[in-house]
């Protein structure tokens, strides 16, 4: 009988340190699972942006306005059909409101991005560019080794409206 009551006391103490590491690790873990959701979005966004960039190029800059996968061209935008940006890390897809916008300054471009799966947005990503193809150009207003980068990523407005302004 003594022998049982000690293994009933270490099977417990064996619990109590479990429930310990659990306490400790499922925090990190669902903070880590969080800023690789905010990483995969913010990574969709400059896919976005690469592919509204390709398309310009190629037709000759002759839209200004790029829409991800919508049915059929949304008023004067383009739409970039592809599968490569379809559902959101949060399990969403992303939205036709989903916009890039091709800016022009004197000889300069600049794309700026709005890309939202309705419950999760980025509003304003830029990338700066040039007809040259050799300046490939790069995003700015992310500082790529902090989180602040994350500052994009907000519950989602409606009542957000893109523009070159």
């Amino acid at each position: 009988m003594k022998n049982k009551g000690f293994t009933m006391i270490e099977l417990l103490a064996t619990i109590v340190l479990l429930g310990i590491i659990m306490m400790i690790a499922v925090p990190s873990i669902t903070s880590i699972l969080a800023k690789n959701k905010k990483q995969t979005f913010l990574n969709d966004a400059k896919k976005f942006v690469a592919l509204a960039e390709q398309e310009a190029r190629k037709s000759g800059y002759k839209y200004d306005c790029y829409t991800l996968n919508a049915s059929n061209h949304v008023g004067s935008c383009y739409n970039i059909s592809t599968q490569d940006i379809e559902k959101s890390p949060y399990d969403e897809m992303y939205l036709e409101s989903s916009r890039v916008l091709l800016c022009q300054v004197g000889g300069s471009y600049y794309y700026k991005v709005y890309l939202t799966d309705g419950n999760k947005s980025i509003e304003g990503l830029i990338k700066i560019a040039d007809k040259d193809k050799s300046k490939l150009g790069k995003f700015n207003n992310i500082e790529e080794e902090n989180d602040k980068k994350f500052d994009f990523i907000r519950d989602y407005r409606s009542s957000y409206t893109i523009s070159c302004n």
